[in-house]
């Protein structure tokens, strides 16, 4: 029995070898492969660079780049054909300046204004639909007359909740006359507070509150476009 024994055990021991033998070898440059998986990529030249490796008909070899991130910018990883080179021109937005998008002819171009907070200049808002940056209307910044100012009594015989209902010289109902009669600027009627894009660039849109009279508590007033940094009157 002990023949039979020892026959087991070689016999397990074969099956463990076979198992090894079976597994999936780690393959180098030049190598046979499956897929980019087998390849090297993590070897550095002499430069100090990452020399980058790919499953070519079955091979390891060195290639310019794996995906477009290997390239420079304005250019892209073109794996048709298993090139894996880098190409002139783009695929995405991320292939390209900011400033830039990729056209349908996977070229760069430089686009307009898409925000106008962020690329359009004091008192400009954004024309998405042209691309250009254009003078807002409005009379904000305009210098003008606090005096000017009509009052709202909003339909009640005390003064203390009268609101400000406009100024003629700031465009009417919704704007105001800010300051004091040296340097009142306008400020012009917004809707959202606190939205990017809802006034023009270098202006926030906020509340305000003025006090009707003496002895009055502080009336809640606008929205308005107020400049953020001040402005200088006729200076729109």
């Amino acid at each position: 029995m002990s023949w039979l024994f020892d026959r087991r055990l070689l016999l397990i021991a074969l099956a463990f070898v076979v198992s090894l033998s079976c597994g999936r070898p780690s393959t180098r440059g030049g190598e046979s492969c499956f897929d980019n998986g087998d390849c090297n990529d993590d070897g550095v030249n002499p430069d100090g660079e990452v020399d980058l490796e790919a499953c070519v008909d079955g091979e390891c070899d060195d290639v310019d780049c794996l995906t477009s991130g290997d390239c420079v910018v304005g250019q892209y990883c073109d794996l048709d054909g298993d090139d894996y080179a880098c190409r002139e021109g783009c695929e995405s937005d991320s292939d390209c300046f900011a400033g830039q998008s990729c056209s349908d002819d996977g070229e760069c171009e430089t686009y307009g204004c898409r925000s106008t907070v962020l690329d359009c200049d004091f008192n400009e808002i954004c024309n998405e639909d042209s691309g250009n940056c254009e003078q807002a209307p409005g009379l904000q910044c305009n210098s003008c007359d606090p005096a000017a100012n009509y009052r709202d009594d909003n339909g009640t015989p005390s003064a203390c909740d009268d609101t400000i209902g406009g100024n003629n010289g700031c465009g009417g109902d919704g704007s105001v006359c800010a300051g004091d009669a040296l340097d009142a600027i306008c400020w012009v009627g917004c809707t959202n507070v606190g939205e990017p894009g809802e006034c023009p660039s270098g202006f926030t849109c906020a509340p305000a509150s003025w006090t009707p009279g003496f002895g009055c508590a502080d009336i809640p007033l606008g929205p308005y476009c107020i400049p953020v940094d001040g402005c200088e009157p006729n200076s729109p």
